[in-house]
């Protein structure tokens, strides 16, 4: 969270200069440029005074300022975006003629189309889309269908009842073999509160899958400060946790690996098996699938040969162009990627972290069509 903070202080910085010279007068008097200056900066600073005071003093604030204050930051990424480009542009002397610099009308044309963006932004946020994916596996007769959502953030505004209800709806439509749910399925320390408030467990209940629902562990699971209670209502909603785990799902040959988050032994609260420790005996007929939050773990899944691992967290940066910074980090951060006989799969989460706006993904349903490659096809 630092970090962020401090990225965001120097974004406000630049922004409160630019917006300054688009709206301040020229010709007005030194002490009212002075104030316009002042009131531009007080407006800009305030999602930075407001998460560093929840951050650095642990100040609570109110759902509604949460939900404003996170808005109002993903729509000054956006107006940062277009002025950054303005600049690009007007160095490189290839500037619109229609907007002059420093005039009212191009920080009025800025402020509408980040205003745009980010209400498309929003909208793309509350709507589930289902995303439909192929994976082959070096398996005989075999043929799946995987429902996957991962990234609910339970207890956040950026989940609602209707909005889980409808993802749930359109995931059973698919009728799938088995579904997943691939952590952070809580957000923080009063989620369990809301969770039960709003009846988040009477919609997860209503996940049908013909072999089970599984769950993992993700890192805001561990931000709840009460976590064991927390997964505990995850249970009683049918819902079968998987914590450094594995089970055989003999119907289908699918041997599952459920993984806990690292974050688990961060924070001192346990030892995290390796995925060695939980490796069963390999039959060549079976798929091993490890379901594992964060995809970082994805060397050790390769080096143990397994068929398919399936991770989210990454939210696929959520917000243009966190994405691309995130590919120096993860090997994919939305998607599918074969890497020697091992699949990754990463969703780009059906819900969000902090702004309720999404400008690099979706809110994605995942449903994953499992199926032998063409060499145990023509046998």
């Amino acid at each position: 969270m630092l970090f962020f903070i401090l990225i965001f202080f120097l974004i406000s910085i630049y922004l409160v200069i630019h917006i300054y010279y688009s709206f301040c007068p020229p010709k007005i008097k030194r002490y009212l440029k002075v104030l316009v200056f002042c009131f531009i900066g007080s407006i800009v600073f305030s999602p930075v005074i407001a998460q560093s005071a929840r951050f650095f003093k642990r100040i609570e604030v109110s759902e509604f300022i949460q939900f404003f204050l996170y808005s109002f930051s993903a729509f000054l990424l956006t107006l940062f975006l277009i002025y950054l480009l303005s600049d690009i542009l007007k160095f490189i002397k290839f500037y619109p003629k229609f907007l002059k610099e420093h005039e009212i009308k191009e920080g009025i044309f800025f402020l509408i189309i980040s205003g745009i963006i980010t209400i498309i932004g929003y909208l793309n946020a509350m709507t589930p889309i289902i995303m439909r994916y192929d994976i082959e596996v070096d398996k005989p007769n075999k043929f799946l269908t995987i429902g996957v959502i991962s990234d609910l953030h339970i207890g956040s505004f950026n989940m609602t009842p209707a909005k889980l209800s409808k993802a749930v709806e359109k995931i059973n439509k698919e009728n799938p073999d088995l579904i997943f749910l691939v952590g952070d399925i809580f957000d923080s320390h009063s989620s369990g509160k809301i969770f039960t408030l709003h009846s988040y467990g009477e919609i997860l209940s209503r996940l049908k899958s013909k072999y089970g629902v599984y769950a993992v562990m993700g890192n805001h699971e561990y931000y709840t400060n009460s976590t064991e209670a927390d997964v505990s209502l995850v249970k009683e909603a049918g819902i079968n946790l998987l914590r450094d785990d594995k089970v055989y799902i003999k119907p289908l040959g699918v041997y599952l690996i459920g993984r806990e988050d690292r974050t688990k032994s961060f924070k001192g609260l346990g030892k995290v098996l390796s995925l060695s420790e939980l490796m069963p005996a390999k039959n060549p007929e079976d798929i091993i699938v490890v379901l594992s939050h964060n995809p970082l773990g994805i060397s050790e899944a390769v080096s143990e040969q397994v068929d398919l691992q399936i991770s989210g967290h990454t939210h696929n940066g959520q917000l243009f162009p966190i994405n691309f910074f995130l590919k120096a980090l993860y090997e994919v951060t939305w998607g599918i990627k074969r890497i020697k006989n091992t699949v990754l799969f990463v969703s780009s989460g059906l819900g969000q972290w902090g702004p309720p706006v999404k400008t690099s993904a979706v809110s994605e349903i995942a449903i994953l069509k499992v199926y032998s490659t063409e060499k145990y096809e023509q046998k």
